[in-house]
């Protein structure tokens, strides 16, 4: 359209100029009253300073005609007044506090109490994680586990010292801790196998010269107890944590009751691993954690070789990864 006053914006004027060589700018003097009063605030509204005309003609959003003789691109600008409108979108908006813990009645209790074996019966409640997995750490001791649907959750949890402190974290913030002392687990030695991912791996426990399959083979799907340790009959494995948590930690503990049974002898540890086509052929890292009598710690980093793809859908038992567990007669 015709008309020296036919006006474009400064966004497509920016565009196409510096394309070309042009840019508009200010004189040395300083942009004028009516440009200064244009320049508002972008938090009270989207502005719209300048366009540019063609002295000689129609409107090419700022670029003259003659392209080969520049006119005094100053003398081709006039100012355009604000736009009187608010866009939501500028506002800053206001951020509130963060929480890193629940308050009020989402508090998340912990307690525990002993129980036979030097176990530890261990009660979450959470009102505030109803169906949410959670993270369970004792004496660098990590597993995973779910509260159910009103926010609640129990495990018995073998105790690695005498002065046992646990602790539960709900999305990487520890929530809840507590504290007991288990004299009883001066009274035996055990042995940690852990690791993070959804791998089967297993601890496999053999007592006294026992086989593969016979008596005296302990793992966690034996049918030995507690109980039977707290009377120095055998020892006995557990399985904790969940494999379908968002990040899983598993770990498998075998107890032994050294200090109830008056006997030498040795007990090899051998670590099984289900062979599966999401494993095979690779590494796996794994954790090893050995107590002596509940007072002594001892943790090693394991890596453990798959066997090839080949081997998928077996059970494999990996000798050699753990130091067998020597007892001497008290």
């Amino acid at each position: 359209m015709a008309g020296a006053s036919t006006m474009t914006t400064i966004v497509s004027t920016c565009a196409i100029a510096v394309g070309i060589g042009f840019l508009m700018q200010y004189d040395e003097a300083g942009p004028s009253d009516e440009v200064r009063a244009a320049r508002v605030s972008n938090r009270t509204a989207v502005q719209s300073v300048m366009a540019s005309k063609n002295s000689v003609g129609d409107s090419v959003f700022g670029v003259p005609d003659v392209v080969t003789t520049p006119l005094a691109h100053i003398y081709n600008t006039q100012a355009a007044s604000a736009i009187d409108a608010t866009y939501p979108e500028t506002e800053t908006p206001m951020m509130g506090t963060i929480l890193a813990t629940p308050f009020g009645a989402c508090q998340t209790e912990l307690s525990a109490v002993a129980d036979v074996a030097a176990m530890v019966n261990l009660t979450v409640n959470a009102p505030c994680y109803r169906n949410a997995y959670f993270v369970v750490l004792h004496k660098g001791m990590v597993f995973s586990a779910r509260t159910d649907a009103a926010g609640a959750a129990n495990l018995q949890i073998p105790a690695l010292s005498a002065d046992a402190a646990f602790a539960v974290s709900f999305d990487n913030v520890e929530v809840a801790t507590a504290t007991l002392t288990v004299p009883e687990a001066g009274n035996y030695d055990r042995t940690v196998l852990q690791w993070r991912s959804k791998d089967n791996l297993q601890l496999h426990a053999l007592e006294f010269g026992a086989s593969l399959g016979e008596l005296g083979h302990v793992w966690s799907a034996s049918t030995n107890s507690p109980g039977m340790a707290q009377m120095g009959e055998s020892g006995f494995t557990v399985r904790l944590g969940t494999s379908v948590a968002d990040i899983p930690y598993l770990a498998e503990v075998y107890t032994f009751p050294s200090g109830l049974l008056n006997r030498d002898g040795v007990i090899a540890l051998q670590l099984g691993v289900a062979v599966s086509d999401r494993n095979c052929g690779r590494e796996v890292d794994a954790t090893s954690i050995r107590t002596n009598a509940g007072q002594m710690l001892v943790l090693k980093q394991l890596t453990i070789a798959i066997p090839a793809c080949d081997m998928a859908g077996q059970l494999i038992i990996l000798p050699n990864i753990f130091q067998d567990v020597t007892l001497a007669a008290r």
